[in-house]
Protein backbone atom coordinates (compact mmCIF):
# COMPACT_ATOMS: atom_id res chain seq x y z
CA UNK A 1 0.00 0.00 0.00
CA UNK A 2 2.94 2.27 0.73
CA UNK A 3 4.33 1.72 -2.78
CA UNK A 4 1.00 2.68 -4.31
CA UNK A 5 0.91 5.91 -2.30
CA UNK A 6 4.48 6.73 -3.37
CA UNK A 7 3.50 6.24 -6.99
CA UNK A 8 0.42 8.39 -6.59
CA UNK A 9 2.37 11.22 -4.95
CA UNK A 10 5.60 11.08 -6.99
CA UNK A 11 4.57 9.27 -10.19
CA UNK A 12 7.11 6.49 -9.70
CA UNK A 13 7.84 3.38 -7.64
CA UNK A 14 9.89 4.12 -4.48
CA UNK A 15 12.64 1.69 -5.59
CA UNK A 16 12.14 1.90 -9.38
CA UNK A 17 10.35 -1.51 -9.46
CA UNK A 18 13.40 -3.24 -7.98
CA UNK A 19 12.80 -6.09 -5.56
CA UNK A 20 13.25 -5.51 -1.84
CA UNK A 21 16.43 -7.65 -1.80
CA UNK A 22 18.01 -5.66 -4.64
CA UNK A 23 16.96 -2.31 -3.22
CA UNK A 24 18.31 -3.22 0.22
CA UNK A 25 21.59 -4.52 -1.22
CA UNK A 26 22.06 -1.37 -3.28
CA UNK A 27 21.11 0.87 -0.33
CA UNK A 28 18.28 2.56 -2.13
CA UNK A 29 16.04 5.03 -0.27
CA UNK A 30 12.54 6.20 -1.15
CA UNK A 31 12.49 9.54 -2.98
CA UNK A 32 11.54 12.78 -1.23
CA UNK A 33 7.87 13.68 -1.40
CA UNK A 34 7.20 17.44 -1.62
CA UNK A 35 4.43 18.72 0.66
CA UNK A 36 4.76 16.07 3.37
CA UNK A 37 5.83 16.83 6.92
CA UNK A 38 8.71 14.92 8.49
CA UNK A 39 6.23 12.80 10.41
CA UNK A 40 4.21 11.97 7.28
CA UNK A 41 7.32 11.18 5.22
CA UNK A 42 8.73 8.89 7.95
CA UNK A 43 5.40 7.06 8.16
CA UNK A 44 5.38 6.54 4.39
CA UNK A 45 9.00 5.29 4.44
CA UNK A 46 8.18 2.90 7.30
CA UNK A 47 5.34 1.45 5.21
CA UNK A 48 7.89 0.25 2.58
CA UNK A 49 10.64 -0.78 5.01
CA UNK A 50 12.72 -3.80 3.99
CA UNK A 51 12.29 -5.81 7.23
CA UNK A 52 9.11 -6.89 8.99
CA UNK A 53 10.28 -5.39 12.27
CA UNK A 54 10.63 -1.91 10.77
CA UNK A 55 7.53 -2.06 8.58
CA UNK A 56 4.16 -0.69 9.80
CA UNK A 57 1.87 -3.36 11.20
CA UNK A 58 -1.40 -2.21 9.61
CA UNK A 59 -3.01 0.10 7.13
CA UNK A 60 -4.54 1.98 10.06
CA UNK A 61 -1.05 2.97 11.25
CA UNK A 62 -0.25 4.22 7.76
CA UNK A 63 -3.45 6.25 7.52
CA UNK A 64 -2.98 7.69 11.01
CA UNK A 65 0.64 8.62 10.28
CA UNK A 66 -0.28 10.36 7.03
CA UNK A 67 -3.13 12.29 8.65
CA UNK A 68 -2.32 15.99 8.98
CA UNK A 69 -1.85 16.97 12.65
CA UNK A 70 -3.07 20.46 13.58
CA UNK A 71 -1.11 22.90 15.78
CA UNK A 72 -3.60 22.42 18.59
CA UNK A 73 -3.31 18.64 18.41
CA UNK A 74 0.47 18.81 18.47
CA UNK A 75 1.03 21.54 21.05
CA UNK A 76 -2.35 21.90 22.73
CA UNK A 77 -1.67 19.67 25.72
CA UNK A 78 1.81 21.08 26.57
CA UNK A 79 0.43 24.58 26.07
CA UNK A 80 -2.49 23.82 28.38
CA UNK A 81 -0.09 22.47 31.01
CA UNK A 82 2.10 25.57 30.65
CA UNK A 83 -0.87 27.89 30.89
CA UNK A 84 -2.01 26.06 34.00
CA UNK A 85 1.40 26.51 35.60
CA UNK A 86 1.37 30.23 34.74
CA UNK A 87 -2.10 30.62 36.28
CA UNK A 88 -1.01 28.79 39.43
CA UNK A 89 2.10 30.96 39.73
CA UNK A 90 0.02 34.11 39.22
CA UNK A 91 -2.47 32.99 41.87
CA UNK A 92 0.39 32.19 44.24
CA UNK A 93 1.99 35.60 43.69
CA UNK A 94 -1.37 37.32 44.20
CA UNK A 95 -2.00 35.31 47.36
CA UNK A 96 1.43 36.17 48.77
CA UNK A 97 0.99 39.84 47.90
CA UNK A 98 -2.43 39.87 49.56
CA UNK A 99 -1.07 38.15 52.67
CA UNK A 100 1.78 40.65 53.02
CA UNK A 101 -0.64 43.54 52.46
CA UNK A 102 -3.03 42.23 55.13
CA UNK A 103 -0.11 41.79 57.53
CA UNK A 104 0.96 45.40 56.95
CA UNK A 105 -2.56 46.68 57.67
CA UNK A 106 -2.85 44.54 60.81
CA UNK A 107 0.56 45.75 62.01
CA UNK A 108 -0.51 49.40 61.62
CA UNK A 109 -3.61 48.77 63.75
CA UNK A 110 -1.79 46.74 66.41
CA UNK A 111 0.63 49.58 67.14
CA UNK A 112 -2.21 51.76 68.46
CA UNK A 113 -2.55 49.45 71.47
CA UNK A 114 -0.60 50.76 74.52
CA UNK A 115 0.58 47.21 75.30
CA UNK A 116 2.21 46.78 71.88
CA UNK A 117 6.02 46.69 72.01
CA UNK A 118 6.16 49.12 69.07
CA UNK A 119 3.38 51.39 70.31
CA UNK A 120 3.28 54.75 68.51
CA UNK A 121 5.22 57.26 70.58
CA UNK A 122 3.34 60.22 69.14
CA UNK A 123 0.66 61.22 66.66
CA UNK A 124 3.25 61.92 63.96
CA UNK A 125 4.34 58.27 63.92
CA UNK A 126 0.74 57.07 63.77
CA UNK A 127 -0.15 59.41 60.90
CA UNK A 128 2.95 58.37 58.96
CA UNK A 129 1.96 54.71 59.29
CA UNK A 130 -1.64 55.39 58.25
CA UNK A 131 -0.59 57.56 55.31
CA UNK A 132 1.58 54.68 54.11
CA UNK A 133 -1.62 52.75 53.33
CA UNK A 134 -3.90 53.32 50.38
CA UNK A 135 -6.96 55.55 51.03
CA UNK A 136 -9.40 52.63 51.00
CA UNK A 137 -7.50 50.69 53.70
CA UNK A 138 -7.04 53.85 55.76
CA UNK A 139 -10.77 54.59 55.65
CA UNK A 140 -11.61 50.99 56.56
CA UNK A 141 -9.29 51.11 59.59
CA UNK A 142 -10.86 54.36 60.80
CA UNK A 143 -14.34 52.85 60.48
CA UNK A 144 -13.59 49.40 61.90
CA UNK A 145 -10.95 50.29 64.52
CA UNK A 146 -12.10 53.80 65.42
CA UNK A 147 -12.30 53.06 69.14
CA UNK A 148 -8.66 52.00 69.51
CA UNK A 149 -7.58 55.09 67.50
CA UNK A 150 -9.82 57.29 69.65
CA UNK A 151 -8.28 55.94 72.87
CA UNK A 152 -4.79 56.50 71.48
CA UNK A 153 -5.63 60.11 70.59
CA UNK A 154 -7.18 60.77 74.01
CA UNK A 155 -4.04 59.46 75.66
CA UNK A 156 -1.85 61.69 73.50
CA UNK A 157 -4.05 64.74 74.25
CA UNK A 158 -3.65 64.17 77.98
CA UNK A 159 0.11 63.93 77.60
CA UNK A 160 -0.01 67.52 76.31
CA UNK A 161 -2.85 68.95 78.37
CA UNK A 162 -3.47 67.93 81.97
CA UNK A 163 -3.29 70.81 84.49
CA UNK A 164 -3.36 68.33 87.39
CA UNK A 165 0.21 67.31 86.47
CA UNK A 166 1.30 70.71 85.09
CA UNK A 167 0.82 69.82 81.43
CA UNK A 168 -0.24 73.04 79.69
CA UNK A 169 0.78 72.39 76.07
CA UNK A 170 -2.47 73.50 74.45
CA UNK A 171 -0.86 73.76 70.99
CA UNK A 172 0.28 70.13 71.24
CA UNK A 173 -3.24 69.03 72.14
CA UNK A 174 -4.59 71.01 69.18
CA UNK A 175 -2.25 69.14 66.82
CA UNK A 176 -3.80 65.88 68.00
CA UNK A 177 -7.30 67.20 67.31
CA UNK A 178 -6.13 68.28 63.84
CA UNK A 179 -4.91 64.72 63.18
CA UNK A 180 -8.36 63.46 64.20
CA UNK A 181 -9.92 65.86 61.68
CA UNK A 182 -7.60 64.61 58.93
CA UNK A 183 -8.69 61.03 59.63
CA UNK A 184 -12.37 62.07 59.69
CA UNK A 185 -12.82 59.98 62.81
CA UNK A 186 -16.31 60.17 64.27
CA UNK A 187 -15.91 60.42 68.05
CA UNK A 188 -18.31 62.17 70.45
CA UNK A 189 -15.74 61.50 73.20
CA UNK A 190 -13.11 63.56 71.39
CA UNK A 191 -15.66 66.30 70.71
CA UNK A 192 -16.44 66.51 74.44
CA UNK A 193 -12.75 66.48 75.31
CA UNK A 194 -12.06 69.32 72.88
CA UNK A 195 -14.82 71.50 74.32
CA UNK A 196 -13.74 70.74 77.88
CA UNK A 197 -10.09 71.63 77.19
CA UNK A 198 -10.99 74.92 75.50
CA UNK A 199 -13.20 75.91 78.44
CA UNK A 200 -10.55 74.85 80.93
CA UNK A 201 -7.90 76.84 79.08
CA UNK A 202 -10.03 80.00 79.04
CA UNK A 203 -10.78 79.67 82.75
CA UNK A 204 -7.11 79.15 83.55
CA UNK A 205 -6.02 82.15 81.47
CA UNK A 206 -8.47 84.33 83.37
CA UNK A 207 -7.11 83.01 86.67
CA UNK A 208 -3.51 83.52 85.55
CA UNK A 209 -4.29 87.06 84.43
CA UNK A 210 -5.42 87.89 87.96
CA UNK A 211 -2.47 86.06 89.46
CA UNK A 212 -0.01 87.86 87.20
CA UNK A 213 -1.28 91.30 88.23
CA UNK A 214 -1.16 90.37 91.91
CA UNK A 215 2.45 89.21 91.67
CA UNK A 216 3.52 92.25 89.66
CA UNK A 217 1.92 94.49 92.28
CA UNK A 218 3.74 92.55 94.99
CA UNK A 219 7.04 93.09 93.15
CA UNK A 220 7.67 89.33 92.79
CA UNK A 221 9.20 89.63 89.34
CA UNK A 222 12.38 87.54 89.72
CA UNK A 223 12.75 83.79 90.21
CA UNK A 224 14.59 84.31 93.49
CA UNK A 225 11.41 85.69 95.03
CA UNK A 226 8.52 83.58 96.39
CA UNK A 227 5.40 83.36 94.19
CA UNK A 228 7.16 85.10 91.30
CA UNK A 229 5.69 85.91 87.90
CA UNK A 230 8.09 83.64 85.98
CA UNK A 231 6.09 80.45 86.58
CA UNK A 232 2.87 82.31 85.77
CA UNK A 233 4.27 83.62 82.48
CA UNK A 234 5.54 80.14 81.55
CA UNK A 235 2.04 78.67 82.00
CA UNK A 236 0.48 81.47 79.94
CA UNK A 237 3.03 80.98 77.16
CA UNK A 238 2.36 77.21 77.07
CA UNK A 239 -1.39 77.78 76.84
CA UNK A 240 -1.27 80.62 74.32
CA UNK A 241 2.07 81.77 72.85
CA UNK A 242 0.32 84.79 71.29
CA UNK A 243 -1.53 85.89 74.43
CA UNK A 244 -1.64 89.63 75.11
CA UNK A 245 -0.80 88.78 78.74
CA UNK A 246 2.76 88.03 77.62
CA UNK A 247 3.21 91.68 76.59
CA UNK A 248 2.37 93.19 79.96
CA UNK A 249 3.88 96.69 79.81
CA UNK A 250 3.70 97.11 83.58
CA UNK A 251 5.91 94.06 84.10
CA UNK A 252 8.34 95.23 81.42
CA UNK A 253 8.64 98.59 83.18
CA UNK A 254 9.20 96.86 86.52
CA UNK A 255 12.15 94.95 85.05
CA UNK A 256 13.64 98.12 83.61
CA UNK A 257 13.37 99.91 86.95
CA UNK A 258 14.93 96.98 88.84
CA UNK A 259 17.87 96.79 86.42
CA UNK A 260 18.37 100.57 86.70
CA UNK A 261 18.45 100.32 90.49
CA UNK A 262 21.09 97.57 90.34
CA UNK A 263 23.20 99.67 87.99
CA UNK A 264 22.77 102.72 90.24
CA UNK A 265 24.13 100.80 93.20
CA UNK A 266 27.05 99.45 91.13
CA UNK A 267 25.82 95.85 91.14
CA UNK A 268 26.75 95.10 87.53
CA UNK A 269 26.65 91.29 87.83
CA UNK A 270 23.20 91.40 89.39
CA UNK A 271 21.99 93.78 86.67
CA UNK A 272 23.27 91.38 84.02
CA UNK A 273 21.38 88.46 85.58
CA UNK A 274 18.23 90.54 85.85
CA UNK A 275 18.53 91.65 82.22
CA UNK A 276 19.01 88.06 81.03
CA UNK A 277 15.82 86.94 82.77
CA UNK A 278 13.87 90.03 81.66
CA UNK A 279 14.82 89.55 78.01
CA UNK A 280 13.75 85.89 78.16
CA UNK A 281 10.29 87.22 79.05
CA UNK A 282 10.37 90.20 76.66
CA UNK A 283 12.81 89.29 73.85
CA UNK A 284 11.59 92.13 71.59
CA UNK A 285 11.59 94.90 74.19
CA UNK A 286 13.27 98.14 72.99
CA UNK A 287 13.55 99.40 76.54
CA UNK A 288 15.52 96.31 77.59
CA UNK A 289 17.65 96.53 74.42
CA UNK A 290 18.77 99.99 75.59
CA UNK A 291 19.66 98.51 79.00
CA UNK A 292 21.69 95.82 77.24
CA UNK A 293 23.73 98.51 75.41
CA UNK A 294 24.23 100.38 78.65
CA UNK A 295 25.50 97.24 80.40
CA UNK A 296 27.80 96.40 77.50
CA UNK A 297 29.33 99.88 77.65
CA UNK A 298 29.88 99.62 81.42
CA UNK A 299 31.41 96.16 81.10
CA UNK A 300 33.91 97.31 78.46
CA UNK A 301 34.98 100.44 80.35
Amino acid sequence: MGCVIFELLTGKHPFDKASAEVAQREGRRPPAVPGLTRRQYKTLCDSVAFTREQRLKSAAELIDGLREVTWCQRYGRPFAYGAGVVVLLALGAWGLSRYLHDQQVAHVVERFAPTNARHYANVGQAMTALNGLNPRDRTRIVLEDGEIIQNFLLNRIRSHWDPSVDHYDFAGAERVFQARDQLRLYSPALDREHRAIEQQRNDLLNTLDTQLMERISAGAIFASQPHDVIATMAKIRAMDPTSALLKNSQLELKYDIAIGQSLGSGQIAQAQQQLKLARSVFPDSRRLAVRAQQLAALSSS
